[in-house]
C-alpha cells in the first residue's frame, strides 16, 4: 500500500509463470521454473552471441555470464523475488535489441514477449527496457529503409527482399496477450493500477542519491571486482 492505494506489479506475467508450480508444486517447484527459465536466458544469449560473431563471441560470453553470476547470491539464479527474477531475462533483451538492430526480424515476437515480462516484473526495468526496444526498432528500421533504397537503385523485385510485416504483426499480437490484462484493469477500475503506479513514480520521494549508485557500480567493476572473490557478507 504505497498513498493510501494499493499498488500491484506493473503486469501478471511473472505471476502466469509461476501459477502451476505454485498450485500443484512447492517451494522447490517455484524454485526450478524460475532456473529454467533463467537458464534458457542464458542459453539464448551465448547462442544469439554465436550468431553475431561467430565461435569467439559465444565462449567470450559463455565466460563473461559466469564471471558476472559470480557477483550475485546463489539464490539470484532461481529466486522469485522481483529484482532478482527479470535480471537474466532482460540480459537476454540487450542481446535480442542487438539482433534486431543488426536486421534479424524474425526475433520481433520473442523480443516483443521478454521485453513485456521484464517490464511487467518490476519498474526499475521500465527504462533500460525502453532503450534496448529504441536501439533495437531504431536499427531495425533503418536497415530496412537502406534495403528499400539499394533494391530501387538496383531495380531488383521487391519480391526477392524479406518481408518484415508477418513477424511485426506477430509481434503486435504477442504484445496484445501481454498487456490486455493490465489494459483491462485499467479501464474498469478508477484509478486503475498503471494511473497508481505512474502516481508513485511522480510522487517516489526521497532517493538514495547517485553517489550510491555510482559506489554500487565501482565495487562491482573496480578494481577487485565481486566476480574475483566471495564476499564476506551480503
Amino acid at each position: 500500500v504505497i498513498h493510501g492505494q494499493v499498488m500491484h506489479s506493473p503486469g501478471p506475467m511473472l505471476y502466469w509463470l509461476i501459477a502451476l508450480p505454485a498450485r500443484f508444486g512447492s517451494v522447490t517447484s517455484i524454485a526450478v521454473t524460475m532456473g529454467a527459465v533463467n537458464t534458457l536466458a542464458i542459453v539464448g544469449c551465448v547462442a544469439l552471441a554465436r550468431r553475431r560473431g561467430g565461435l569467439v563471441l559465444m565462449f567470450a560470453t559463455a565466460v563473461g555470464i559466469a564471471l558476472m553470476c559470480q557477483s550475485l547470491p546463489a539464490e539470484a539464479m532461481h529466486d522469485v523475488w522481483n529484482p532478482a527474477a527479470g535480471l537474466f531475462p532482460f540480459l537476454l533483451l540487450i542481446f535480442l535489441g542487438w539482433s534486431l538492430a543488426c536486421g534479424d526480424h524474425r526475433l520481433l515476437p520473442l523480443t516483443v514477449l521478454v521485453a513485456s515480462f521484464v517490464t511487467q516484473t518490476h519498474l526499475m526495468y521500465v527504462a533500460p527496457t525502453a532503450v534496448v526496444l529504441t536501439v533495437g526498432f531504431g536499427g531495425l528500421l533503418l536497415r530496412a529503409r537502406a534495403r528499400r533504397r539499394a533494391t530501387s537503385a538496383d531495380r531488383q523485385s521487391p519480391r526477392s527482399q524479406p518481408r518484415i510485416w508477418p513477424w511485426a504483426l506477430a509481434a503486435l499480437l504477442v504484445a496484445a496477450a501481454c498487456w490486455t490484462e493490465p489494459a483491462l484493469d485499467q479501464i474498469e477500475n478508477r484509478p486503475g493500477n498503471l494511473a497508481v503506479i505512474a502516481h508513485t513514480v511522480e510522487h517516489r520521494g526521497a532517493t538514495l542519491g547517485a553517489t550510491v549508485g555510482w559506489n554500487a557500480v565501482v565495487r562491482s567493476v573496480g578494481v577487485r571486482p565481486w566476480w574475483l572473490y566471495v564476499p564476506a557478507s551480503e
